[in-house]
């Protein structure tokens, strides 16, 4: 295979993957150099006519680009505060091919409170689906009165969320859970509480760094 054809390849896979989720930079010597590889595999498999071994190859590039971008956005998970645990980060990747190929992405990590087993987790995504359910859904919340009929009821409180490059939205349910879900044009980000904890979840969305996320992600708020 020439450099060419590899530097065409490449750059297919590479901004496939970073407009998927915004976050493009230099990849590690190491990281590029095994996806060069596994590239050059998957596409002599393919002129061999060995199009499974093809196939796998391709997807092992693409997972080893998602890997680089699930760590970039790890980075952005807050420490856990005083008096709470962080769990581990557990990061998930799909790479799909129909009409158009896709590469999906989902980053989360929970936090326990020690004296309550309060528990919060929080997830980042770029999911298409996801962030077009709930770009059309955040819709509602930008009518005032819309919004203030849906607060109408005392044990259910909504609010906008309108920040650092964000939009969505933040429910607080009393007995139940608090919840809190905001996006860009490539990420999602949802908090949730196992219980209706209003100043725990404002805690953590305050802890993410959503302001420079949003200039990683390279992205303005809503759709």
């Amino acid at each position: 295979m020439s450099k060419a054809a590899m530097h065409i390849v490449m750059a297919m896979l590479a901004v496939g993957l970073a407009l998927g989720m915004g976050l493009a930079k230099e990849p590690p010597k190491e990281t590029q150099a095994a996806v060069e590889a596994e590239v050059a595999a998957g596409l002599k498999a393919f002129k061999a006519g060995k199009i499974h071994d093809a196939i796998a190859r391709l997807q092992k590039a693409i997972s080893l680009m998602q890997d680089l971008v699930a760590g970039d956005l790890a980075a952005y998970f807050p420490k856990a505060p005083e008096g709470w645990q962080a769990g581990e980060i557990s990061k998930e990747s799909i790479a799909a091919a129909g009409t158009t190929a896709s590469s999906f992405i989902q980053v989360t990590r929970t936090y326990v409170r020690t004296k309550d087993k309060l528990r919060v987790e929080i997830r980042l995504t770029n999911s298409p689906q996801l962030l077009a359910a709930q770009q059309a859904a955040a819709k509602a919340f930008e009518n005032p009165m819309v919004l203030r009929m849906l607060n109408q009821d005392p044990n259910k409180q909504i609010k906008r969320i309108d920040r650092d490059g964000w939009v969505g939205w933040s429910v607080v349910e009393k007995g139940r859970k608090a919840e809190a879900t905001a996006f860009t044009k490539t990420c999602l980000l949802f908090l949730g509480a196992s219980k209706a904890d209003a100043d725990a979840l404002e805690m953590f969305l305050k802890a993410i760094d959503l302001k420079n996320l949003s200039k990683a992600l390279g992205a303005a708020a809503g759709p």
